[in-house]
């Protein structure tokens, strides 16, 4: 196999346009925008990460220094010349740039007061305090080539909420992670969507596995729920073969599922088709159309992915 495709991660995101807000139980307090452009390399981090658990492309984070135009969540795509400049400073033929950025932390919280409680000098009711903290971000980006063309284009939010309690709102403040990690955190997630947007490999949505049939399917489930998805498609590909038409089918779709676990698309589509034409599964029929459409969604990047020989 080769090794997998380079990809720079850049930013460029105009600072005076990006936005970090701070409220409090839904107040605008204050902007809080020095540590911005940190928070925007942990994107590209979390970008990093993901790539590299994937393993489809070599990230190469590319962030320090940026070029102009700056970019806004709002502006169109970088000309020639400002790629040119980027790509001069970095070895990949693909380019993924951070275009715009917005992010706000609500702090919430409320007093709440206990059942009557007898004490020596009276009865009381006494206080407790509730708190959230919800960060919320969002990030657009593009992939550039080499010749400027743009390959994949997204807005990409994430949120993260934080919850505490205390008898004071000092306890509560002590026992709320503080902003700034919270915003890292958040950052961390919103990178790793991106990377996954761009990538062949699985896809963070639903989907349906066969784990009952005979033993062997129950085995081949159990493996792949623990993770062990090579020993698991070593089950299902000889159960494919079966006599017994329902074993053979469920084990055929199964080896589907495995092919786009494994970034296989082209495979996948193929073991689905082979489900449809020899079992007419309705399942797979459904899961065909999924297949094909995620195909023709990251079909402009099949010429920079490794090979799969």
């Amino acid at each position: 196999m080769e090794p997998p495709q380079p990809m720079a991660l850049f930013n460029n995101i105009d600072s005076e346009f990006a936005l970090t807000e701070l409220y409090r139980n839904g107040t605008f307090i204050e902007q809080i925008n020095a540590q911005n452009n940190y928070i925007q390399h942990y994107t590209l981090v979390g970008i990093s990460k993901a790539f590299k658990e994937v393993n489809y492309y070599t990230p190469q984070i590319a962030d320090s220094f940026k070029v102009n135009p700056l970019s806004r969540m709002k502006s169109g795509p970088l000309p020639g010349k400002a790629l040119e400049a980027i790509f001069d400073k970095i070895d990949a033929d693909l380019l993924l740039v951070l275009e715009g950025y917005d992010a706000s932390i609500d702090a919430n919280g409320q007093v709440t007061y206990s059942a009557p409680v007898d004490r020596s000098y009276g009865t009381v009711r006494v206080p407790y305090f509730d708190g959230s903290q919800t960060v919320s971000m969002t990030v657009f980006f593009r992939v550039y080539n080499r010749n400027g063309e743009v390959l994949s284009q997204s807005q990409v939010s994430d949120q993260l909420t934080s919850m505490a309690s205390g008898a004071s709102l000092q306890e509560v403040h002590f026992n709320m992670p503080d902003e700034a990690s919270m915003l890292e955190q958040t950052a961390l997630f919103v990178g790793s969507n991106i990377a996954k947007m761009v990538s062949l490999h699985w896809k963070d949505v639903q989907r349906t596995m066969y784990l009952y049939g005979n033993d062997k399917l129950v085995e081949a489930g159990n493996l792949a729920i623990k993770g062990d998805w090579p020993q698991a498609t070593d089950l299902w590909f000889d159960l494919a073969g079966s006599d017994r038409d329902k074993i053979a089918e469920k084990a055929s779709y199964n080896m589907a599922l495995a092919s786009e676990m494994a970034g296989d698309l082209d495979l996948a589509i193929t073991w689905a088709e082979r489900c449809v034409e020899n079992y007419d599964s309705r399942l797979a029929r459904s899961y065909l159309q999924v297949l094909k459409q995620r195909s023709k969604d990251l079909e402009s990047f099949k010429p920079y992915l490794s090979s799969k020989d």
